[in-house]
């Protein structure tokens, strides 16, 4: 089964270790590409599997060969496992998602701004604010 084999992969490259090399990040985002788009893996299945401590380097990771698809230093450091475990990351993985991220971050008077407008409005998060906003323009 080709998930086992990928495992055994990681497990034997030390790709579950904390390094910020990209000739090992590369193939491990490759990897995790692979196991969350094709074979339906959770960002917490894979979170354990790399025994990190959450799942924001997962999220981010993910997406990684996408972005990178066209970069020749990524297509060099993955020529083994793009062999091994041939996969085509479309951007119709984009399309399953209901939502796009954005993250930013606010200093301590829109921060207590946004909590005014929310309590005004009687919303329940500050994502619903900031949702609010954005549908009011």
């Amino acid at each position: 089964m080709e998930e086992e084999k990928i495992i055994e992969y990681i497990k034997a490259n030390t790709l579950d270790t904390a390094k910020r090399n990209t000739v090992l990040l590369d193939p491990r985002n490759y990897l995790i590409g692979i196991l969350y788009y094709k074979h339906f893996w959770t960002e917490q299945m894979i979170t354990d599997l790399l025994k990190k401590e959450d799942r924001s380097t997962i999220c981010l990771a993910k997406d990684h060969p996408w972005h990178q698809r066209r970069d020749p230093n990524f297509l060099k450091n993955t020529i083994e496992v793009r062999s091994m475990f041939p996969f085509i990351f479309t951007e119709d993985r984009k399309k399953k998602r209901r939502r796009d991220t954005v993250t930013f971050s606010f200093g301590a008077s829109y921060q207590r701004k946004l909590e005014q407008y929310q309590a005004k409005h009687k919303l329940k998060s500050k994502r619903e604010a900031i949702m609010h906003l954005i549908e009011n323009l």
